[in-house]
């Protein structure tokens, strides 16, 4: 896959992906965006306790990386480019729920 930028190669094998054959789709992420709250997230997708923060501090960093990413390879352009400018409200959305639902993020 080319990218639309000079110098920026994207390849399937090194992007982060979900089979949805012949597993069940978890579906934690969208319910922690959904909703925010730490004990249904465990209690509906069966996470434990002490996992729960970790993995959803691993997915706020992958979002966050990617954002400034795109921001630095897109700088140039004038307004900006609106995936880039996805990308960081994703991000920003991401952080508020992990405020709003651990206190040790938050600290």
């Amino acid at each position: 896959m080319d990218s639309s930028h000079e110098g920026l190669r994207v390849s399937r094998e090194s992007l982060p992906f979900v089979s949805t054959e012949p597993e069940i789709l978890n579906a934690y992420l969208l319910n922690f965006f959904s909703h925010g709250q730490q004990r249904a997230l465990i209690r509906d997708n069966l996470i434990s306790e002490n996992s729960v923060y970790r993995m959803l501090e691993d997915v706020r960093l992958l979002i966050k990386t990617i954002a400034v990413s795109l921001e630095d390879f897109t700088s140039e352009i004038l307004g900006g480019d609106p995936v880039a400018h996805a990308f960081r409200s994703l991000s920003d959305g991401f952080e508020g729920k992990m405020r709003g639902a651990f206190r040790a993020f938050r600290e």
